[in-house]
């Protein structure tokens, strides 16, 4: 039997902003809505980029992952979840219950992913500052996952973007924002300041520039 690449998320924004990659490397892309009445095989893969935002739905959707018999089964979860810090945002605490729900019903099945913001070669400018993952690394990654190695832990893909090499009066924000969103007890107190980055276009901001410890950082 052939071995599929099944991949849950059709409309996540991931998924829109480089389907022409994901549309290579996966045989199938659904939505997690459609997860109960798609036919797995054993030999299947599945990878997960979105999930219910509601609990409420949560719950059915663990349901209906618990019910697959899979060889494997890829969650895309955040680098910034290698700091602490990250429970404090809503996204970074709802990426570790999942990774925490994922391993216990498909233990040494699991893998786990952790990425930075994904970026190709046109988007890297934009990014400065923040933790960002390579869309070429990511797919080159999934590739070395095919693979029957058991991967106990998490694993970090990317690395820190440099600065702009000519806004010093930003960068000197950035700098001195990431100290302190890293050294507050309860960072999301400076959500204001987020609100006004985005604003200004500025995408250094909230748990994107939250410290990765190079030991975290696998690949």
């Amino acid at each position: 039997m052939c071995k599929r690449k099944i991949l849950v998320g059709i409309n996540s924004k991931l998924y829109q902003n480089f389907r022409e990659y994901f549309d290579k490397t996966f045989t199938t892309v659904i939505s997690h809505k459609k997860l109960k009445l798609f036919k797995f095989f054993k030999t299947d893969s599945l990878y997960l980029f979105s999930y219910p935002k509601k609990k409420s739905q949560a719950k059915l959707y663990y349901e209906n992952l618990k019910k697959l018999n899979i060889k494997m089964i890829v969650y895309l979860s955040s680098a910034s979840c290698n700091n602490p810090k990250a429970a404090f945002y809503n996204y970074g605490s709802r990426k570790l219950e999942d990774e925490m729900n994922l391993r216990k019903i498909f233990k040494e099945k699991l893998i786990i992913i952790r990425s930075g913001t994904v970026v190709d070669h046109n988007m890297e400018n934009s990014f400065c500052g923040c933790f960002t993952t390579k869309i070429k690394d990511l797919i080159n990654l999934f590739e070395l996952l095919e693979s029957d190695k058991v991967y106990d832990k998490p694993i970090t893909i990317g690395q820190r973007s440099p600065l702009h090499p000519d806004k010093y009066f930003i960068n000197f924000i950035i700098r001195n924002y990431s100290f302190l969103l890293n050294h507050f007890f309860y960072p999301p107190i400076l959500r204001p300041i987020d609100f006004l980055f985005k604003i200004l276009g500025v995408k250094a901001y909230g748990y994107s520039i939250l410290r990765i410890n190079k030991k975290d950082q696998i690949l």
